[in-house]
């Protein structure tokens, strides 16, 4: 997981659970925080904070 400054690309790591419902799993950001999630809504909320966290 890296960042790439002179494109600024975010690397994250999803894992997901296969057959979930609703959709479920965990997430690491570039520096190795996971966090788990259920649900889309819950997945965006993720993927927002690490974005906003750059």
């Amino acid at each position: 997981m890296s960042i790439e400054p002179e494109n600024r690309t975010l690397r994250v790591e999803l894992d997901l659970v296969v057959g979930a419902e609703p959709i479920r799993g965990r997430i690491r950001d570039h520096v190795g925080v996971e966090t788990a999630f259920s649900g889309w809504l819950e997945l965006m909320q993720i993927v927002d904070r690490v974005r906003s966290t750059r």
